[in-house]
């Protein structure tokens, strides 16, 4: 006999099985559903056994892009897609069903692969409910600890020691991306850590291991290293657990500081690129850029950074994808069990429907996921971003060195990261 259940904030009337049935461990908690003949899975390209979706792994071969291969799928297969690729199954969600996907508990799992080795990484806990607790206490202590205007100040006092250094040799330059990444983690771990901040040879040593950590966890397979660990993990917790010593903090700080590392301070360069990029094409933007930073308004600092993140996509989804636990029924589909769910950039929906990003559309609402496991690195991004663009482009006017417009630029994948590819040197001009 089926029941019926009202999924909190959703509306959406899930069907769940008899509890007699056998059930998933998940399902423990909460009922699968059960399919019926109108409840089939997303739309997708046809795919065949073993190999999976046939022409999107042809036309990868064949060498077109993976960004183009989705907002194919999106103009053909609409708002909510399945693509298989052997046994793995990946449904990619377009922003306006994020609210109605990622706020199902069945679909706020982690495909945690491999064992926690800094003890309560939220990234790898598969559980939303075993990860509610620690969400908690993490958020307590975030709210607690971080100190805006701090933050602020330790990002342009990285800049001044690691960038400006490089910008005012030459007018002409390209986008200084190791400097930055090196005054990112100076203001990540400033931010976390306080007096204990790290030196020159500890920061080194843990973008190092962040970045190989980042790596394995990108390509999902690693040769256990030191002490069991995945190749990377021994360093990050040798150099965190020290300073969080030194700094008298209590152990919350050392998933923090991982999460912060290779969810932030890794990927903040790439992002801070394509700000830059679309702000030299767009002169307009950039000075009020410059004046709000000038001014001291960082509301619109903040608004400005979101609607340039919004017009270029710097990666294929937002956020790592989530796991679903359970099958469960949105719009008369069926999202399997064991899938993967990926939340697809907005710029891709808009390349998909020949359309441009609208003015209104407020892109911070959902940037950083959705539901149980929205990211909890929100706040300090939207600090250490913000002050890092408002100081360069209050310090230096941007231009392109050539007549290209933006949508020459185009995107390399890297991972589950866009980096701009053959980015046109910018004129880092001075200002008085």
């Amino acid at each position: 006999m089926l029941a019926a259940t009202q999924v909190p904030d959703t509306g959406l009337k899930v069907p769940l099985r008899s509890p007699r049935l056998p059930v998933s461990r998940y399902g423990r908690h909460m009922q699968r559903t059960q399919r019926s003949a109108s409840e089939m899975p997303p739309p997708g390209p046809m795919s065949v056994p073993i190999l999976g979706s046939v022409s999107v792994l042809w036309a990868l071969i064949r060498g077109k892009s993976l960004l183009q291969v989705l907002s194919d799928q999106r103009k053909k297969f609409g708002s909510l897609f399945l693509l298989k690729f052997g046994p793995s199954k990946q449904v990619w969600v377009s922003p306006e069903m994020l609210p109605q996907v990622y706020e199902l508990p069945q679909c706020a799992g982690r495909p945690a692969t491999f064992k926690d080795p800094f003890g309560d990484f939220l990234f790898l806990v598969r559980d939303p409910k075993d990860a509610k607790p620690l969400r908690e206490k993490q958020k307590e202590w975030l709210e607690k600890n971080l100190d805006v205007v701090k933050i602020q100040q330790a990002a342009k006092s990285a800049l001044a020691e690691h960038v400006w250094p490089t910008l005012d040799e030459s007018t002409l330059q390209s986008f200084p991306e190791d400097q930055v990444r090196v005054a990112t983690y100076s203001a990540v771990s400033t931010a976390l850590l306080g007096k204990a901040e790290l030196s020159e040879g500890e920061l080194a040593r843990l973008m190092t291991a962040t970045r190989e950590y980042s790596q394995m966890r990108v390509k999902g397979k690693f040769g256990k290293g030191e002490q069991g660990l995945p190749p990377g993990a021994a360093e990050i917790r040798e150099i965190v657990e020290a300073a969080i010593a030194r700094s008298g903090q209590k152990d919350v700080v050392l998933p923090l500081m991982v999460a912060a590392s290779v969810g932030g301070a890794e990927i903040f360069p790439t992002l801070l690129h394509w700000i830059l990029l679309v702000l030299a094409y767009k002169p307009a933007q950039q000075e009020a850029v410059a004046a709000a930073a000038k001014s001291g308004d960082t509301t619109a600092l903040l608004r400005e950074t979101y609607r340039a993140l919004r017009s270029k996509a710097y990666s294929v989804a937002l956020g790592p994808p989530r796991k679903v636990l359970a099958d469960v029924v949105v719009d008369d589909m069926l999202i399997p069990e064991g899938a993967l769910l990926f939340a697809m950039h907005p710029a891709i929906v808009d390349s998909a429907l020949g359309k441009t990003s609208s003015e209104e559309e407020d892109f911070s609402k959902y940037a950083f996921g959705l539901g149980p496991r929205s990211c909890l690195g929100k706040p300090l991004a939207e600090a250490i971003l913000p002050a890092i663009v408002g100081s360069i482009l209050e310090r230096y006017k941007l231009q392109p060195d050539n007549s290209s417009s933006l949508e020459d630029v185009e995107g390399e994948v890297k991972g589950q990261l866009i980096r701009p590819k053959g980015s046109p040197k910018l004129r880092w001009e001075r200002r008085m």
